[in-house]
Parts: C-alpha cells; structure tokens; sequence
C-alpha cells in the first residue's frame, strides 16, 4: 500500500490554503478562503485557484465550505479511498443539502461513499472519524466513546480493506479542540 493521503498548506495572496490530495494529479479544497476574497480585491478566485494549479501540476476542484468547520479544511469533508473513489462525511445526518452539493460536484470526478451512522442521537462530534490518521499499512480512527464508533469502524474496513484499521481511544479532547488524528499528524504550533 502505497497510497497514502496527505494535507498541503500553501500561502498564496496572502491566504494560506490547506489542500487535501484525493487522487495522484487532484487536490480539493474548500470555498473557505475564497469566500473571502473581499479581503484581497486586486485578485479572484480563479486567479488563485490557477495558481494553485501551476504550484501543485495538478486539478484543483473546490467544494463549498462546511461552516461547522471553522477552519474551511478540506480533511474533514473528504478523503481518498483509492482509485477513482472518495470518502465524505456523514452529512446525510447532519447537513444532507451540504452533502448533495459535495457529492455533485465530486461525483463529477470520482464515485462518491458516505459515512452515515443513522443513530437516534447523532453525536456533534462524529464528523471526527473521517480525519482518521493514514499510514502505508493503518489507519488509525479517533475513539469518541460514543455508539457511533463502532459503526465508523467497520465502514472505513470496508472501504479501505488493504488496511488494517484501529480505534485510538479517549480522543474526545483532540476533537474538542477542532481537529482529530489526520489534523495532529501534521499540524504544529510555530512559537
């Protein structure tokens, strides 16, 4: 297994994007940045999608913004199975016209999968699983102790079944703060 998914941070006019590869020549990332493109007249969002293209040597395909997400990161929304398909997360329980507007414009390019818990209580912290860590051989899924995580288990297994996939316990304050496993694996704090 040699398909690992990756998370790029680039600054362009003055916007730091971060970047989720889903595939060997694409990269998605959110309408985030660019929703606030007021803040950079002199330039637009093509400009800056073109760019990014020209940096990467690769297709740009931008996805609206998840605003329970508040930091416009792409890693939450949508991961690379393999192939010509993609995982996103469960937003047929929590957000389904967010999820019909992802999978349109994914499903242009890739088969779309969905997680989906279909539990009486939703947890609002179950979004989490799909920023589950990714190794050449495991992946490593963040533990909420909550009913749903069972079932994220067994779905990322099916879907990703070259890998063997763990349950990293108590990671409740990882996700309090905003992020999850995929998130600490790149993100350090400059001091």
């Amino acid at each position: 297994m040699n398909k690992i998914t990756f998370s790029k941070t680039l600054t362009i006019f003055n916007k730091r994007f971060l970047l989720s590869k889903i595939g060997p020549h694409i990269f998605v990332v959110t309408n985030a940045k660019l929703m606030k493109i007021d803040e950079n007249p002199t330039r637009n969002y093509r400009d800056m999608l073109n760019e990014l293209e020209k940096h990467f040597q690769a297709q740009i395909i931008l996805i609206p913004w998840d605003k329970y997400e508040p930091y416009g990161h792409a890693d939450g929304m949508v991961r690379w199975v393999d192939g010509n398909k993609v995982l996103i997360n469960n937003y047929a329980d929590f957000d389904p016209n967010l999820g019909k507007e992802i999978r349109s414009i994914l499903s242009e390019h890739f088969v779309v999968e969905e997680l989906h818990y279909g539990t009486n209580n939703n947890s609002k912290v179950n979004w989490a699983y799909i920023n589950f860590l990714q190794t050449a051989e495991d992946i490593f899924v963040p533990g909420l102790g909550i009913e749903e995580d069972q079932m994220a288990i067994e779905q990322i297994s099916r879907l990703y079944p070259g890998y063997n996939v763990h349950l990293v316990s108590k990671c409740q304050s990882i996700v309090g703060e905003g992020g999850a496993l995929n998130c600490i694996s790149w993100n350090i704090l400059a001091k």
